[in-house]
């Protein structure tokens, strides 16, 4: 078991604590389930921004503050792809073309490759 584990959430929304179904805020729900089971102090690190894609979360990840973050961490969450989503869901909506949808299904997966 660690002293101490170093988690840090990365993603959209649901990481920054807004429309998340668990409580008010899941990493800090994760965070207090994780010490519990393991008996260690979590030292947690959010790193979320509402309404981020895939694609802004690549951008998020060449951030100083993040990779410091990430370079001494024991466990990641990552929540991202709804908003990709969403995006392509409002053009199907006024094309109907299913062409949309299975293009940002690709562009997620690249990203997150």
């Amino acid at each position: 078991m660690y002293p101490v584990i170093n988690y840090v959430a990365l993603g959209d929304s649901i990481t920054a604590g807004v429309g998340a179904y668990v409580r008010s805020n899941f990493t800090q729900h994760y965070a207090n389930m994780l010490q519990n089971h393991t008996r260690a102090s979590v030292n947690r690190k959010v790193n979320a921004k509402r309404g981020i894609t895939s694609g802004e979360l690549q951008s998020m990840l060449r951030d100083p503050s993040v990779q410091r973050d990430l370079s001494h961490v024991d466990l990641v969450t990552i929540t991202i792809g709804g908003n990709d989503l969403l995006q392509a869901n409002r053009l199907f909506e006024k094309t109907r073309d299913p062409a949309i949808l299975e293009n940002a299904v690709r562009q997620y997966e690249e990203n997150m490759r």
